[in-house]
């Protein structure tokens, strides 16, 4: 008995114990829990006590079986113990800051509810709805402002500060006098209406009030165009028929138009240029003229078709004997390309001609002239005696130079006595000049 009386009073009081300091950290009531303490710690003491008087009364020795017994009995004690029924617990409802709590075990069931906390305003602070706990400090004033008829005012506790604001003034029509828009408070009188003028739509009338006073006026016309009829400038009314069209010519910048809309009829006109050569052309290459219109003043070049060629006399330029032809070819006298050629047979005084031409020149030297004049006087006519010396192939300079070596071989000259010499004989300036060069001069 004393040992269960020990046990019970020792774990009771360190339960008490350790509840009583978790109810203290949450600032519970602890009133209950100290009794219940109490009553532990006399069951402990009382324990305590009777395990002192049992120990000093049981010196007689026992018997190996009674102390196995007793063993036995003080094993089976606690299973008694713990097959008592339970604590029919009776919970205090929980709280903000406590669990449910059991009035006679002290047992916790479930959390704390926690704080349900409304907002602070400007008259308190955050404020616990359940348990009237409160936190931080109250809110700012949610002021309105001042107005004509009331000063600046808390929204939430109405509290005011200041003076009365100013009137808000609208100023006076012809329907009202110069009045408060807060208050209607009205100040003075009304004004004049403010007239619009009256138009061919409608009369004088007040913009404010809409009163009206005397009567339309008379439309003011517009002449009819070709783009709209007959149009009242005020009241945009029409009467009649559109316009003729007001042409102006065409131009070669633009093509016949009217000066209203603008609308366009055909093309422009030709351009007006005055034309100048500034390439003459020739029988070889084209010519270029350049010319400014006369009205729009635009720049314009182009292109003169090449001039014909201005054929010059026939001239025999090859002979074949064997086939007894000759080909005569007709030079541009400007820009001496062959424009023509033909082919002819030879006839027989052309023949023989060319024979004796050949022949003189094979053992002394002739100018062209000179050896036309030598075959005339063979008797050759002045055609085959011309033909035979243009188609002997004969180089006249070549001829120059010879005949001059000959005039030296026998007899001295000059430079300018050789030339002339040698121009008297029908040779060019040009010939004889060379002629003379080819032997020293």
């Amino acid at each position: 008995m004393s040992v269960f009386l020990f046990l019970i009073g020792a774990g009771g009081f360190i339960a008490c114990l350790i509840l009583l300091l978790i109810k203290a950290l949450r600032k519970q009531p602890v009133k209950k829990t100290l009794i219940a303490l109490g009553l532990c710690f006399v069951v402990f003491c009382i324990g305590i006590s009777l395990a002192v008087s049992e120990t000093a009364d049981g010196s007689v020795e026992a018997s190996p079986a009674s102390t196995e017994q007793a063993g036995d009995a003080a094993q089976a004690q606690p299973e008694k113990q713990l097959e008592e029924p339970a604590c029919e617990h009776a919970y205090v409802p929980a709280t903000c800051e406590t669990a449910a709590t059991c009035t006679k075990c002290g047992a916790v069931n479930g959390n704390p509810l926690g704080h349900n906390w409304k907002a602070a305003t400007c008259q308190a602070p955050s404020a616990c709805e359940r348990c009237g706990m409160t936190t931080g400090e109250t809110a700012a004033h949610n002021w309105e402002n001042a107005t004509c008829q009331s000063p600046k005012t808390c929204s939430v506790c109405a509290m005011t500060e200041g003076e009365l604001g100013e009137h808000v003034w609208q100023d006076a029509t012809c329907q009202a006098p110069k009045t408060c828009s807060v208050c209607n408070l009205t100040e003075g009188d009304l004004i004049d209406h403010t007239w619009t003028e009256a138009t061919c739509a409608e009369p004088k009338t007040c913009s404010v009030c809409g009163l009206e006073e005397g009567k339309t006026l008379a439309h003011k016309w517009e002449k009819a165009t070709c783009t709209q009829p007959k149009t009242c400038a005020v009241c945009g009314l029409t009467e009649g028929d559109l316009a003729a069209h007001k042409w102006v010519k065409a131009t070669c910048t633009k093509a016949q138009h009217c000066s209203v809309c603008e609308v366009i009829e055909g093309a422009p006109a030709e351009h007006n240029v005055a034309w100048e050569v500034t390439e003459k052309p020739t029988c070889t290459s084209k010519g270029t003229e350049t010319g400014t219109c006369k009205v729009c003043k635009a720049t314009f070049e182009r292109a003169i078709d090449k001039l014909a060629h201005t054929p010059g006399n026939w001239a025999a330029t090859d002979v074949t004997l064997l086939s007894g032809t000759v080909r005569y070819e007709q030079a541009c006298k400007v820009c001496k390309n062959v424009v023509d050629s033909k082919d002819e047979k030879l006839t027989m005084g052309q023949i023989n001609a060319l024979g004796s031409a050949e022949s003189y020149l094979s053992f002394m030297a002739f100018s062209q002239k000179g050896l036309v004049k030598q075959l005339e006087f063979e008797g050759f006519t002045k055609e085959e005696a011309t033909f035979a010396a243009d188609m002997c192939g004969a180089d006249w300079f070549e001829q120059a130079a010879k005949s001059a070596e000959s005039y030296l071989s026998f007899m001295s000259f000059s430079k300018s006595g050789l030339i002339s010499q040698l121009k008297y004989e029908g040779f060019t300036q040009e010939q004889a000049e060379y002629g003379a060069a080819q032997n020293g001069y």
